[in-house]
C-alpha cells in the first residue's frame, strides 16, 4: 500500500513540475488561412514545442475539421465531421413559419439583454481591469510575421479604384498593420491569404490574472462588511 502511495506521489509531483516547466515556456499560435475562388482553408498549430506538445487544426473542404495532437512527440490524428452541423441547420430551416418567428423574437430578446449586461460589464472593466488587461495584451502577448494579403476588385472600375484610394488615404488611420493590395481593375474577386504568429508568456499572464482575482475577492469581502455595517446600524 505504501508503495502505491509513493508510485502516485511521484506521479503528481512530476505532473505538477510538468505544469510549472509548460507555464514557463511561451505558448505560441501559429495561423495561416486563405479564402480564394469562394473555397476558405484555414491551419492553426498551437505548441508549446512543435511536434513535440501540441496540436494542429485545419479545414479545408468545410467538410472535415482534422486535428491533430502531439503528446511527447506521438501524433494522435483525429476528424470532425461539419456535416452534422450543416444537417441541423437545414432541419431548423424546415420549421413552421410561427416557430421561426417564435424562436427570431427570444433570440432577440436574449441578444439584447447580453448586450446590456455586457455594457455594465465592460463599465466595470473600464473601471477596474484596464490596466491589468492592457498589461496583458501589450506585454506578455506579441504578434510576430503578420502579413495579410488581398486581391480584389469590384464589378466596376471605377468603385475599385475609389476603394483603393480611400484604403491609401485612411490606411494609417485605420488599419494598425500594412496590408498587401493586389487591386484587379477587370475581372470582380476576392482572395485573401492571413498569415500571423503569436507568442504568450503564460507565467507572467497567469501571475496577473492571479492578482486580478485576489483584488476582485477582497473587494467583494469589503462590499460584504459594508453591507454588514449597515445592516446593523
Amino acid at each position: 500500500m505504501s508503495l502505491l502511495f509513493y508510485i502516485l506521489g511521484i506521479f503528481f509531483l512530476s505532473l505538477l513540475l510538468l505544469l510549472f516547466l509548460l507555464l514557463l515556456l511561451p505558448f505560441r499560435i501559429a495561423i495561416n488561412a486563405s479564402y480564394s475562388e469562394k473555397k476558405p482553408a484555414a491551419k492553426m498549430d498551437c505548441y508549446w514545442i512543435k511536434y513535440f506538445l501540441g496540436f494542429r487544426c485545419s479545414i479545408e473542404d468545410l467538410q472535415k475539421l482534422n486535428i491533430c495532437l502531439w503528446i511527447f512527440a506521438i501524433p494522435i490524428p483525429f476528424k470532425l465531421s461539419l456535416d452534422k452541423i450543416k444537417k441541423s441547420g437545414q432541419l431548423s430551416a424546415e420549421q413552421p413559419a410561427y416557430a421561426k418567428e417564435k424562436k427570431t423574437e427570444k433570440t432577440k430578446k436574449r441578444l439584447s439583454e447580453y448586450m446590456q449586461k455586457f455594457s455594465l460589464l465592460k463599465k466595470e472593466y473600464r473601471e477596474k481591469y484596464e490596466v491589468y488587461l492592457k498589461k496583458i495584451f501589450v506585454s506578455y502577448i506579441t504578434f510576430t510575421s503578420l502579413s495579410l494579403k488581398v486581391d480584389l476588385g469590384l464589378n466596376d472600375p471605377a468603385r475599385t479604384g475609389m476603394l483603393a484610394a480611400i484604403y491609401y488615404f485612411t490606411r494609417v488611420y485605420a488599419i494598425p498593420f500594412d496590408v498587401d493590395f493586389n487591386w484587379d481593375f477587370q475581372d470582380e474577386v476576392f482572395n485573401a491569404y492571413l498569415k500571423t504568429k503569436i507568442s504568450m508568456n503564460l507565467f507572467k499572464i497567469c501571475l496577473i490574472l492571479l492578482q486580478l482575482f485576489f483584488k476582485n475577492k477582497k473587494e467583494r469581502k469589503n462590499e460584504s462588511r459594508r453591507d454588514a455595517l449597515h445592516a446593523t446600524g
